[in-house]
């Protein structure tokens, strides 16, 4: 199990390398493999981290549509996980995509359940 989380975590810290060095080819390739390797695994933790990875790609070259489509695939994942930390910071990614896309509407009530999150985690103690 400990192999497979690190090579998933490899081609995220490649992915993550690539973007930093402005180089989207290689960036792309690995989010890509790393999706692949999600499925294969069919590991839930992984696909969310790689849906969200690549949706946030997508997001930086404009395809705010096919990007919203993957920050709703890890959203359901993460509220299936009830993963709230991880869960509202993908809301407020897709808030932000949304934006993008002028779902205004749409936007508001995603910040909303963000914030409903946050809300239930202040009042624990």
């Amino acid at each position: 199990h400990n192999q497979h989380s690190m090579t998933g975590a490899a081609y995220n810290l490649l992915a993550h390398t690539f973007h930093r060095l402005n180089d989207t080819l290689n960036e792309k390739k690995y989010i890509l493999k790393h999706l692949e390797f999600a499925e294969r695994q069919n590991s839930d933790s992984q696909r969310l981290h790689a849906f969200d990875t690549y949706g946030s790609f997508l997001a930086r070259q404009k395809k705010f549509w096919e990007a919203n489509t993957y920050f709703i695939k890890s959203h359901l994942l993460a509220k299936r996980q009830k993963n709230d930390e991880t869960n509202a910071e993908i809301l407020l990614t897709m808030g932000e995509n949304l934006i993008s896309l002028k779902e205004y509407k749409k936007c508001l009530e995603v910040l909303h359940l963000a914030e409903k999150i946050a809300f239930k985690h202040i009042r624990m103690p």
